[in-house]
């Protein structure tokens, strides 16, 4: 990362890679449903629901100021910040997806999608940090 980039440029770029990886997670999501699974949901539900978790986990992260700290800055409260806001959305994915019935993947591929982004965003987080103290 550029070491002269403004704080604003640096917030965005961090939602960019965060929802990089969000997309990469899904990929390797819906890789797992077609492999796993004989009973695959239609593609409109597949791509409803990933536009509504991808909608709702960066509403929160911007929402509850997750990007106000910059990689470099960061601390554990940074990171516990991020593990709280996708617990939330989490929340509210699972509140919104049972008034949905059509984006409605259940309960643990939820959990289990909200946990993924979220080890792999923190361990985006480490590795930078790793890089950067080296």
């Amino acid at each position: 990362m550029n070491k002269k980039m403004k704080a604003p440029a640096r917030k965005y770029l961090l939602a960019l890679i965060d929802f990089s990886i969000l997309f990469l997670i899904y990929l390797m999501a819906f890789g797992l449903e077609c492999i796993l699974s004989s009973n695959i949901k239609g593609n409109l539900t597949l791509y409803l629901y990933n536009f509504l978790i991808s909608a709702v986990i960066m509403a929160v992260r911007f929402i509850s100021r997750v990007y106000s700290n910059v990689w470099r800055y960061a601390n554990s409260l940074s990171y516990l910040h991020i593990v709280i806001a996708d617990i939330a959305s989490g929340i509210l994915i699972i509140a919104l997806t049972n008034f949905i019935p059509d984006a409605n993947v259940g309960l643990w591929k939820t959990l289990a999608f909200i946990a993924s982004f979220n080890i792999a965003t923190l361990c985006s987080r480490f590795i930078y940090q790793l890089k950067e103290s080296l």
